[in-house]
């Protein structure tokens, strides 16, 4: 399998992630915004403007990496929430915090745990993972190399 091949794999995957996410949140919104609100790190209009736009933002970056536009800046920006979603987790789970992660729920509700934390991490490392294929994709392409 050539690199090509691992990097679309990856991009796809992430990417679908994103979009079940948003998809999740989109449906419930109300759901989302509590699960905002349960990790305690922000009041309520920092809270109330995360749940509006952290679903979209997801959605858009999910669609960006499925179909493969903008590729680099798609990758980076995942990372980013990904980022995000490991640092709020972290910091809930520290401050003993007992709520709803509001992360995928294709198997329904699930708390926050060192479970919940490992797969954000586990997220993130694909991420960034997808970040320097991408870049080095970019870097060949810039020098007229192949990236396989």
């Amino acid at each position: 399998m050539t690199v090509s091949r691992i990097v679309i794999m990856l991009r796809i995957a992430i990417g679908l992630i994103f979009l079940v996410a948003a998809i999740g949140k989109l449906n419930d919104p109300a759901k989302f915004l509590s699960a905002v609100y349960g990790y305690e790190l922000v009041g309520p209009t920092t809270g109330l403007l995360t749940a509006i736009t952290l679903p979209a933002l997801e959605a858009v970056i999910g669609a960006l990496l499925v179909t493969g536009t903008w590729r680099f800046s798609a990758s980076l920006a995942a990372t980013t929430l990904a980022v995000l979603f490991v640092v709020a987790q972290a910091m809930a789970i520290s401050n003993g915090v007992r709520a709803d992660c509001g992360c995928v729920a294709l198997f329904g509700p699930s708390a926050l745990s060192q479970a919940t934390l490992g797969r954000a991490v586990l997220l993130l490392s694909v991420c960034v993972s997808l970040v320097l294929l991408e870049w080095r994709a970019e870097l060949n392409a810039s020098s007229g190399r192949s990236a396989a």
